[in-house]
């Protein structure tokens, strides 16, 4: 029973296979519970804008924690200039030009990066669907309210 106990209690002396060290998100933590964290120690990419970690505790017998992933905010006392038009064309563009920067980002060892990219994308689809919905309920409403007007008529 003492040697199943020691498994459950054994960390990870080398990163387990596909991870690598935490060294670039000393800011990526696992939330415990009550408001309380645990850094990790352990991470590897999942899907977009998600990684999969763990820390320092845990062990071969462990199940990984799924966290999301974003850039580290740079803190400045300068004005943030407006994301060149470029780049937004890149951001909301054709599906295609779209990926080649997705893996120019992966490039760059940052996963917070790619992440971030990917974000802006799905919120910016999201917001497209959102203003054609309203512009179909504004056509609706006008149609109802030309309607109601010949009523009174």
């Amino acid at each position: 029973m003492e040697d199943k106990l020691t498994q459950y209690k054994e960390g990870y002396n080398s990163a387990p296979e596909g991870y690598k060290c935490n060294i670039n998100y000393p800011d990526l933590k696992i939330p415990i519970g009550e408001g309380l964290y645990r850094p990790t120690k352990w991470i590897k990419m999942a899907d977009e804008g998600m990684v999969l970690a763990y820390t320092e505790e845990q062990g071969p017998k462990s199940d990984p924690y799924l966290v999301p992933i974003h850039a580290a905010p740079i803190f400045s006392s300068e004005p943030i200039d407006p994301i060149p038009q470029w780049l937004h064309q890149l951001l909301i563009g054709q599906s295609a030009i779209f990926h080649m920067l997705i893996n120019a980002a992966k490039k760059l060892d940052n996963w917070g990066v790619a992440a971030d990219i990917t974000c802006y994308r799905e919120y910016n689809d999201k917001m497209a669907d959102i203003n054609a919905y309203i512009e179909q309920l504004q056509a609706e409403a006008d149609s109802v309210h030309l309607t109601k007007l010949l009523c009174e008529g």
